[in-house]
This record gives structure tokens, sequence and C-alpha cells, in this order.
């Protein structure tokens, strides 16, 4: 039986202080009761099963300050998933030096690109997607390391509905929204790559439905 682990964190859009959260007990969850609200599955591989569509949680919806996107997507996915201390707590930008970089997306038609990755079962609920607004007000910014952002957006991915739509919880300015990739093209936003934030934790990894604590060996 897999259990739930959490996600804390955060990445806000002004850099924060210390860690205030702690690794919670992880709680145990049978995963046979999510699987029954999917109509099928597709086998990948011996070792990778992937929803034809997932089970969804209900839009989160906090009180931020406008253009919070980073820290939207902490709480948001603290409240899916649960805690999980490793969740880099940075400006949207600078997410990446503190997350695995599970993708750099390079084709032309990247947005084909993200749906091909979900169906390959490399884009998971959890992850999170950068992406550049070229009207965004950050675009000359400097990350961390010195260089120009990459990106100054981030949106966290939550599943693939009925209808085949893969849907992003995010703040927009000071809107919280659960939008389709459709919505994300029409804005003009350019996907540029997708991070797992769990890496840093050694006992916690993004399965099949989310975060997932692994027991020790």
């Amino acid at each position: 039986m897999l259990m739930t682990a959490g996600m804390i964190g955060a990445s806000y859009s002004v850099a924060t202080g210390p860690n205030e959260f702690a690794f919670s007990n992880p709680i145990e969850t049978d995963y046979s009761k999510k699987v029954s609200n999917l109509e099928k599955t597709l086998r990948v591989s011996n070792d990778i099963v992937i929803p034809e569509y997932d089970s969804i949680p209900a839009l989160a919806k906090f009180k931020l300050n406008s253009l919070n996107c980073a820290r939207y997507v902490q709480k948001a996915a603290q409240k899916y998933y649960g805690e999980i201390d490793s969740f880099p707590k940075k400006d949207a930008w600078n997410m990446r030096y503190a997350s695995e970089i599970v993708v750099q997306l390079t084709s032309k038609d990247k947005y084909k690109e993200i749906k091909d990755l979900r169906e390959e079962g490399v884009l998971r609920p959890g992850m999170i997607l950068g992406l550049y607004n070229p009207k965004s007000k950050y675009r000359n910014t400097l990350d961390e390391s010195g260089k120009k952002v990459k990106y100054t957006h981030v949106v966290l991915y939550v599943g693939k509905d009925k209808n085949g739509n893969l849907l992003f919880d995010h703040q927009w300015n000071k809107k919280t929204l659960r939008v389709n990739a459709g919505w994300l093209k029409e804005k003009g936003l350019r996907p540029v790559e997708i991070l797992d934030p769990t890496y840093k934790s050694s006992n916690v990894s993004i399965g099949a439905y989310g975060y997932q604590y692994d027991p020790a060996p």
C-alpha cells in the first residue's frame, strides 16, 4: 500500500524566510479507492501505469497578495498532497534551482509536447510548469544565479480530466484559477520546463496520483 506524503512547500514571488513547516507523518492511503474513480488505465510499461484521466481535487483558494503565483503553488500543493519540508520556497523563476528539472521543453509545439509527456507518464500531478510571459514586468529580472529569468510564472499540474484537458491551478494577478492548456496558450504564455519539487527529499516522490511517501528500504 502506498502512503501519501506531502507537500509543503512554497515558492514565493518574493524571497522567503526560514522554513516554518516540518515534515508531517504520512497518511496511509488506499489507492484502490482512487483507481476506482478512473475509467481505465493505460499501461506504458511493467512499472508505469498511466490513468486515462485523474481524480482531481477541488480548486484550492487562498487570500494572497497579487502576483504571488509561486506562493499559491506551494499552498495549493500542500492542501492537495500534504506537507513536505523540501518544497522550494523561492520566487517562481528560482524554483528551478531547488527542484529537479524533469524536462526542458524544446519542440516547436510545446503544448503538444506537454500533452505527449503526460501520456508517456513523465508529467504527473504535483509537478510544476514554468511559463514565460512576454508581458510580465519581471521578464528582465535576474535570477539568483545572476542570469536573466527563464520564466516568470508557475502553475501546478493537477491532472487530466474526462474531456482530455490537462488542468493547471494558479494565481493570475489576484484571481485563483483552474485552467486548461488552451487557456495558457491563449494568454501567450510560453512553456519552458517542468519541475519536480520533491527530489530534495529522499523519501518522497511523485507517483501516478501525486506525492507519495516511499518507505526506507
